[in-house]
């Protein structure tokens, strides 16, 4: 899960984010397919932003080149147009928000290109969509608990990350990345339990079967 083939909050912070990258993507994309992307950004096209992410962290598509600043700036807008700008298809650009989400948690675990890395702010990241169901972003955010990248501690609150995960992906065979989780190749759920009392068990165990997500659709607040 630890890497974009495998693996693929707050407002306040998104918005932080926009304001820092705002002036770093290209302003005349070349071509009128890049042209109309840009353009549905701009009525609240999660799917375009998410894509244009995308095309920056990789430079393909067309862009001038690659450019982590103008990747997370797009990022940034696919996960939070959503909770700004309603649209008919609000579930359908959720999916997108919590992939921009996750692709935002795993650029700041390692940090790249000028993007520095930054612990918490992936942590906030994976959390976005971690909470409304990403199993992708529970393992990365239950592994980080387990691998003590987060303060404070929290053995309980990271072992529940990760059985939610792997209750999603319990029994898959057909994607590696659902084999990924089941299988948990890093030990991440032993590391836990290692160091876990009976208790501690008990409690995660409980809050992952009270546990329910979010709503795919939060309003704007006023």
């Amino acid at each position: 899960m630890k890497t974009s083939s495998k693996l693929p909050i707050f407002v306040g912070l998104c918005a932080s984010l926009l304001a820092w990258c705002a002036p770093t993507h290209a302003a005349d994309p070349d071509g009128p397919a890049l042209a109309a992307m840009f353009r549905s950004t701009e009525i609240g096209n999660a799917t375009s932003a998410l894509k244009l992410g995308r095309m920056y962290e990789t430079g393909s598509g067309g862009v001038a080149g690659r450019s982590m600043e103008a990747a997370v700036y797009w990022y940034a807008r696919a996960a939070t147009i959503p909770e700004t700008a309603p649209t008919k298809d609000m579930v359908y650009n959720n999916q997108q928000a919590m992939d921009a989400s996750h692709r935002l948690g795993f650029i700041y675990e390692y940090g790249d290109q000028g993007i520095p890395k930054d612990i918490k702010v992936a942590v906030r990241w994976y959390r976005r969509a971690a909470e409304k169901g990403y199993y992708p972003s529970q393992y990365n955010l239950g592994a980080m608990y387990a691998q003590s990248m987060v303060a404070p501690a929290n053995d309980v609150e990271g072992y529940m990350w990760l059985l939610l995960a792997q209750r999603q992906t319990d029994g898959c065979t057909y994607d590696p990345q659902c084999r990924f989780v089941t299988n948990d190749p890093p030990g991440n759920v032993k590391r836990l339990l290692a160091r876990m009392t009976l208790e501690q068990v008990a409690q995660a165990e409980k809050l992952a079967n009270d546990w329910k997500p979010l709503p795919l659709w939060v309003p704007a607040r006023d």
